[in-house]
């Protein structure tokens, strides 16, 4: 259970998946960041009890799990699917969907942060500004 790796996004501007490892440290490309306070490695723990999906080589992606509300349930599921009725299982499944996604969402604004003020450390020490190897935006350093 340790050497997997969750899946939480994708950085499109730089092409790279956005990985939550089981210590808690969060990986883009070359970008590391490890929370301090161990919420990440708790949250690594929540989304993999909360996990039914299988996992491909060690890899379990979360990244297109999405909230489910009544009326996604119903315009994207029932309706798309001509059912009548919903089983509790895929009521459950749905609901733990629902669940990591928000885990998801409340790691996202700190790794954002974290990684801007990587960028703006990096930027304010280049030398020559008008240099075209220059990062001009954050996903650059990636």
């Amino acid at each position: 259970m340790k050497d997997n790796l969750i899946k939480i996004g994708h950085q499109t501007q730089a092409n790279k998946d956005i990985f939550l490892y089981h210590n808690g440290t969060i990986t883009c490309g070359r970008f590391l960041y490890k929370d301090g306070s161990g919420r990440f490695k708790k949250i690594y723990d929540e989304i993999i009890s909360y996990s039914t999906s299988k996992r491909l080589k060690n890899v379990l992606d979360v990244s297109e799990y999405k909230i489910w509300d009544a009326t996604t349930i119903y315009d994207e599921y029932i309706l798309k699917h001509w059912l009548k009725s919903i089983s509790s299982k895929t009521v459950e499944k749905m609901a733990n969907e629902t669940i990591i996604r928000k885990f998801v969402d409340s790691i996202k604004p700190d790794f954002k942060k974290a990684l801007n003020k990587k960028w703006k450390k990096i930027f304010n020490e280049w030398k020559d500004k008008n240099d075209p190897n220059t990062p001009r935006n954050s996903w650059q350093i990636i």
